[in-house]
């Protein structure tokens, strides 16, 4: 799973009207079935706007079968791994932040769906789950194979010298766990990446349209099934004291909610500014109500918390 994301300063935006944001857009993609005439493996198509046509996975033989690509089969075991992180946000959003993709052993994929465009937001972000049965799985790998994406260790991402750069643009990471001996998963990270075309080097070209490829799979489609709302199991939760400016209302005059903390959630004290895992059971109720400027009471301490829901494979200690 992906490594420790820094904390970003605050940053308050006013958006005046409430919207719903589709996690696919009108240029998704689908991971394509194997033709029944070809033994060839072909690879997930990338959207029109990607930088060049993305590579094909290598044709097998004729006669022969498509290899397959080795990968863990486990449940908590993460295969495929898109996140971002960086960039300007409030302060704790990429902690709080989902993976954009997270595909793990069994199939399961889990990303984030429609979000409610409103301030303040929700406390806790829209997932979604499906699940990508094994050829079309195999065929997303055999893509990231054909791009050399599998390889460790992994190419640089720097820009070349005099490249124009984007202040403050988020981090891609890749994590990939296939192929090879799987002495380890392939991270990789490139800064200010873009995936609509003009990237400036073949390494960031390459790794750009097979990012373009995953932020396109499109449910019900390819080998991925029809996509259900996730229900956390556990939750990561980091609180620090709040001050008497974060008590007092907004510029925009909005005066955040202060909640009680539920007694079976442990105390927030002992957070120290730390993630502490929590269950879902004990807190879960209380959180889906929450807006995000809300702040929680607990002992006559009012506190600011931040919470991430914890992926199958995740744990505090990777935030910590």
């Amino acid at each position: 799973m992906s490594k420790l994301r820094p904390i970003r300063l605050p940053v308050v935006a006013l958006v005046s009207t409430v919207a719903l944001v589709a996690c696919a857009s009108e240029d998704d993609v689908s991971v394509p079935a194997t033709s029944s005439a070809s033994t060839s493996a072909p690879a997930a198509s990338a959207p029109a706007a990607a930088s060049a046509p993305a590579a094909s996975a290598p044709a097998a033989s004729a006669g022969s079968s498509v290899p397959t690509i080795d990968h863990p089969r486990g449940a908590d075991q993460t295969v495929v791994e898109l996140a971002e992180a960086g960039g300007i946000g409030p302060e704790g959003s990429d902690f709080a932040s989902p993976p954009s993709v997270l595909v793990l052993g069994d199939g399961t994929v889990i990303r984030p769906g429609p979000q409610i465009q409103v301030y303040p937001g929700p406390m806790l972000p829209a997932l979604t789950t499906a699940q990508i049965d094994e050829p079309a799985l195999q065929r997303l790998l055999a893509q990231a194979d054909a791009e050399g994406l599998l390889t460790s260790p992994p190419p640089a991402y720097d820009e070349p010298p005099g490249t124009p750069q984007v202040a403050d643009a988020p981090a891609t990471t890749l994590e990939l766990d296939a192929g090879g001996d799987r002495n380890g998963p392939v991270v990789h990270q490139a800064y200010g990446l873009v995936t609509g075309g003009g990237e400036s080097t073949p390494a960031r070209q390459r790794l750009a349209r097979f990012v373009a490829v995953l932020r396109g799979l499109r449910s019900g489609a390819g080998g991925l099934s029809a996509e259900a709302r996730y229900q956390p199991l556990r939750f990561g939760v980091i609180a620090r004291a709040a001050t008497a400016e974060e008590r007092a209302p907004s510029d925009e005059g909005v005066a955040p909610a202060v909640l009680p903390w539920p007694a079976a959630a442990g105390r927030l004290a002992d957070s120290h500014g730390r993630c502490v895992e929590v269950p879902a059971s004990a807190v879960g109720p209380s959180l889906e109500g929450a807006k995000a400027t809300d702040r929680f009471s607990q002992d006559g301490t009012t506190y600011v918390v931040f919470v991430r829901v914890l992926l199958p494979g995740e744990a505090c200690s990777q935030f910590s």
